[in-house]
């Protein structure tokens, strides 16, 4: 728990899901945890029932990531809380699978702006005080879809895919500063986000969002002994 003592770490689309249990795996090894959603309502939920040991502090501050003007304010009052963030997790996004022919332009635009331009702006915002103090992790949470087709995929998979783009060309950029970019490609997960979708899908064969949240945890800790640039989490039963 010593590597995460002090040290400050953002989590984005943290209401929830994979995001919720980043949170609290941070917050378990004694990290000051910053969550940051949309929904207000069960942002505080999860603010609640974050473990404070020793000294952490954690803080809940919401933000719509598909928004420049919130990402704006949402950091602003991060930053004057916490000077200095140790650790980004670009976790916020939505999905929806539709055939090409049934995505609207609007739709699409919502998708990019949301799984993958909240990114770019949220990693603009920790990278110079990151490459000031010489070190600093962003990881993204990207998406098999982004290396694998699925149909119905075309708009999500292009997000997904282009935040793994994203994450690779930041790393080049950084490298020699001493903050490094971890991409993490999970398989199908088991959270909320399917019941928001139409369809039927097994989720007793997901990946299990804990293992999730450990794996970035254990990659964050070897931060300064090794470098991580890449892993990806697939499911122990099914092809997703």
């Amino acid at each position: 728990m010593i590597a995460f003592k002090d040290r400050v770490v953002v989590v984005t689309g943290a209401s929830r899901g994979i995001g919720q249990a980043i949170a609290h795996e941070f917050a378990d090894k004694e990290a000051n945890v910053v969550i940051a959603s949309r929904n207000i309502v069960l942002l505080e939920e999860v603010l609640k029932d974050l473990p404070c040991t020793g000294n952490s502090k954690h803080l809940a501050v919401e933000m719509d990531i598909s928004r420049e003007e919130s990402i704006e304010r949402g950091f602003e009052r991060i930053l004057n809380m916490y000077p200095s963030i140790d650790i980004l997790v670009n976790n916020a996004g939505i999905a929806f699978f539709k055939l090409l022919t049934e995505i609207r332009g609007e739709d699409w635009d919502r998708m990019m702006r949301t799984n993958l331009k909240g990114a770019f702006l949220c990693s603009q915002k920790v990278i110079p005080g990151m490459v000031l103090k010489g070190s600093g992790i962003i990881v993204n949470i990207s998406s098999v879809s982004a290396i694998k087709a699925f149909p119905y995929n075309t708009a999500y998979s292009a997000a997904k895919a282009g935040l793994l783009a994203f994450g690779n060309s930041l790393r080049e950029e950084v490298r020699k500063s001493g903050v490094n970019v971890v991409n993490v490609i999970p398989g199908a997960t088991d959270t909320p986000i399917w019941d928001d979708l139409n369809g039927e899908f097994d989720r007793t064969k997901m990946v299990d969002r804990s293992d999730i949240a450990r794996s970035i945890a254990d990659i964050c800790a070897l931060s300064g002994k090794t470098t991580v640039e890449e892993v990806i989490i697939r499911p122990a039963a099914g092809d997703f």
